[in-house]
């Protein structure tokens, strides 16, 4: 057993943050969009927003990659909450929330789906090293939030109800993510890789004939 534990931890230091982030949300519900860079994600928001009306932060990365998309100020209107996150649990897949004027609680809460735009840089080790850093914001937020996946409680009958008390679909959007440029690479390797198998193959050129070496003829 003591070696499983010390095979695990070694499999977390070597794993990237990123994966075990994403291994994480999964197992409890939540979907995992890989962006690899601002542009792609505003792509990727793009679709993800596609037929529905849109509530978001007034935070920088929220803005950069938003674009000119249309939203509501009001939540109660809005189908999608876009937010980001001051930083991420990979081995928990938790998101912290700090609140303040820029960051409001409904934004994430109040519609049916919730969107956060995550750049790889925020992501951390352990649940510890964000709660840490969550009690680090200066100044002190008006209130705090910890997001480990879609809303989802159970009554004293065992009822698993998802939404119950937030969003009922947790998507979060990774924005510098090394599996989206990993897959981009593998895509135009494979991509070379035909064009090549397609090549036709040059044909070795006849020996000339004529020159001083040359055998000779029966006319000759």
């Amino acid at each position: 057993m003591a070696a499983s534990a010390a095979e695990e931890i070694r499999q977390d230091q070597v794993e990237p943050r990123e994966i075990r982030f994403a291994r994480a949300l999964e197992s409890r519900g939540g979907k995992i969009v890989h962006a690899r860079d601002e542009g792609h994600a505003r792509d990727l928001l793009v679709d993800l927003l596609a037929g529905r009306t849109a509530c978001v932060d007034d935070d920088p990365v929220v803005r950069t990659i938003l674009g000119d998309a249309a939203v509501v100020d009001d939540p109660w209107e809005a189908t999608v909450g876009v937010t980001t996150a001051l930083c991420a649990a990979a081995d928990t897949s938790t998101l912290a929330h700090p609140f303040d004027a820029r960051h409001r609680r409904s934004t994430g809460l109040v519609p049916p789906t919730h969107v956060a735009l995550l750049p790889v840089d925020r992501l951390r080790d352990t649940y510890a090293e964000v709660l840490q850093e969550l009690l680090s914001v200066r100044p002190a937020p008006s209130g705090m939030r910890l997001e480990t996946g879609p809303s989802s409680s159970g009554d004293i009958e065992q009822i698993h109800v998802r939404g119950m008390h937030g969003p009922v679909e947790l998507v979060v959007l990774i924005v510098g993510s090394c599996a989206a440029e990993a897959e981009a690479s593998g895509t135009q390797a494979a991509a070379g890789a035909r064009q090549t198998d397609g090549e036709p193959t040059a044909e070795p050129a006849p020996p000339e004939t004529g020159g001083p070496d040359a055998a000779p003829t029966e006319d000759g």
